[in-house]
């Protein structure tokens, strides 16, 4: 419960401040959204115990000081190291975020699955034979989302992925044709396909689509 008003109580602070910033540009000046930022992902940091979360807020601290001291350094590429370092600490960290594991199996035949994970990793089995789309959003985390028991009921299937700063990987029957073509790579985004060589295929083609950004979307046979 303590946790739950903590957040409550930063997200209120922080609207007021944007709120009274409509009213006093001054404090725009002396108190700007780089702060705020800095403020609430280390908050976020100590209520999730995520050391990523620290990291980030670190990173735009720097930003904030480099504007308001107006130090001679590379704001952004000092930002960059930051989260770069923060996400090698996070990693070396595994006992901490596996705490956040979640496995789900989804039962029900459903034409739409919504698949997320927020700073955890999670694993979702679709089992679904009425399939029309799937959406996978991740961010800060690692989504793992398993289709092979499933089956798309529609002429334009589809899976939509939103990724940020995350891993999604999405493992799919032998026979099915992936098209990733539609899936928008951007800030260090990456998307491989992982295939196993030749293999017969059906004629169920799947559209993946979205964005991914600082992360990776990995499809897998």
């Amino acid at each position: 419960m303590r946790r739950f008003n903590a957040g409550v109580i930063t997200l209120l602070i922080i609207a007021a401040y944007f709120i009274a910033t409509a009213f006093i540009p001054d404090l725009y000046l002396a108190f700007n959204y780089k702060l705020i930022l800095a403020l609430l992902f280390v908050l976020l940091s100590w209520q999730s115990k995520g050391k990523f979360l620290f990291f980030l807020g670190i990173a735009f601290l720097s930003t904030y000081i480099h504007d308001l001291f107006r130090l001679d350094y590379s704001e952004w590429t000092l930002f960059v190291g930051i989260l770069i370092l923060g996400i090698a600490v996070d990693r070396l960290s595994k006992p901490s975020y596996k705490k956040n594991f979640s496995y789900k199996v989804s039962k029900e035949h459903e034409r739409e699955i919504f698949a997320k994970t927020l700073f955890s990793e999670s694993v979702q089995v679709v089992t679904s034979q009425n399939l029309e789309t799937v959406y996978a959003n991740a961010d800060f985390g690692r989504l793992t989302l398993d289709l092979r028991q499933a089956q798309f009921m529609t002429d334009r299937p589809q899976i939509v992925v939103q990724a940020n700063f995350s891993q999604v990987i999405i493992r799919v029957p032998k026979d099915w044709q992936v098209d990733t073509h539609g899936l928008h790579t951007s800030l260090a985004g990456v998307k491989s396909y992982d295939s196993l060589g030749e293999r017969e295929l059906s004629s169920t083609t799947v559209a993946l689509t979205g964005s991914v950004s600082f992360g990776q979307v990995t499809v897998k046979h």
